[in-house]
């Protein structure tokens, strides 16, 4: 059978009890480390400051939340109506003469209303319509370059 000597015994126990304070030790040094941190105790010695101190912090913190969360629903609120939509194509309307600086400008939310601002240029003159636009619709007659910007508009925008 196995014999334990008595003073190995202790030997072995002593060590374990040294390691055990030891570790108590750092553990102390670690917690007093996380204590000043909490407390901060430049500023304020007691937990109990620190603790009112965060509360303020955490009070200020939610207001400011509530604040940013109230302009949120502001502008969410008005991104339906807002121009989103864009759509623009360039042309010559007079074959033979000048380059493609004419143009038909579409602005539209994401429900299709808003205007189509068409300008035609010539060398000696320059003529500017707006139609309004209803449903990607008009009231007033359309050109193919216009019906290709509202197609272009139709397409643009942030998907989902």
């Amino acid at each position: 059978m196995w014999q334990i000597d008595p003073a190995d015994f202790s030997m072995a126990f002593a060590g374990v009890v040294v390691l055990a304070l030891a570790y108590l030790f750092w553990q102390q040094r670690r917690m007093k480390k996380w204590y000043r941190h909490l407390c901060d105790c430049d500023e304020a010695g007691t937990l109990a400051e620190a603790v009112e101190r965060s509360s303020a912090i955490g009070e200020k913190t939610r207001q400011r939340v509530e604040m940013l969360e109230k302009g949120l629903d502001d502008v969410v609120g008005r991104l339906p109506c807002s121009f989103s939509r864009i759509g623009l194509v360039r042309y010559n309307p007079f074959h033979g003469m000048g380059g493609d600086n004419s143009f038909s400008l579409v602005l539209a939310d994401e429900s299709g209303r808003g205007v189509v601002i068409t300008a035609l240029y010539a060398r000696d003159q320059s003529r500017v319509y707006a139609k309004p636009l209803d449903g990607w619709t008009s009231t007033r007659q359309l050109t193919e370059e216009e019906r290709e910007a509202i197609e272009e508009a139709k397409s643009s925008g942030i998907p989902g």
